[in-house]
């Protein structure tokens, strides 16, 4: 008897560290990018919840190229990975956002609806840093639990994964 997957998140990692250097030139004060309470931020989104195809406002920036580049090369590799016929699609990057997160900032617990993939990449991760994590959909239904021997998969709220500078992740 073999248990199907029905609602899990396959996560590509991928080492870039050839993108460090060229990534960090992002934040060497050049461009004029947001200041929020996190850190620095370069968008082409309007907002949080609002889908927008304005890659163009910021595509111009030689970093920002160079970027889309990889992603849509990684993209259409993990849509292969996954079973995705790449064949049907033109994998493009549609939206970014590139932020600079200072010490003892956060990202909260977010989704990206309206994307086919979403990802991440990290151009320094200093230590203590916390860990990029995917909750479970399922996790806030209100249901009893079972007591586990182990986490895996199939019975976890949350799957966590330790990042590290030069890693790119994607997902779907």
């Amino acid at each position: 008897m073999n248990i199907q997957p029905i609602f899990s998140i396959g996560v590509l990692k991928i080492p870039q560290l050839d993108l460090i250097d060229f990534a960090t030139k992002l934040y060497d004060g050049r461009i004029n990018m947001i200041e929020s309470q996190e850190g620095k931020v370069l968008t082409s989104l309007i907002s949080y919840d609002m889908e927008t195809k304005t890659i163009e406002s910021i595509k111009h920036i030689p970093e920002v190229i160079e970027l889309v580049k990889v992603i849509e090369k990684n993209s259409s590799i993990f849509l292969n990975q996954i079973g995705g016929n790449t064949d049907l699609y033109d994998i493009k990057v549609v939206n970014l956002w590139i932020n600079e997160m200072r010490s003892g900032s956060f990202m909260s617990k977010h989704s990206h609806y309206g994307h086919v993939i979403s990802g991440c990449y990290y151009i320094d991760v200093p230590q203590n840093s916390g860990m990029l994590r995917f909750s479970n959909p399922l996790a806030i239904l209100p249901k009893q639990t079972v007591e586990h021997k182990e986490l895996t998969m199939y019975n976890s709220s949350n799957i966590n994964f330790n990042v590290q500078k030069g890693d790119m992740y994607l997902w779907e």
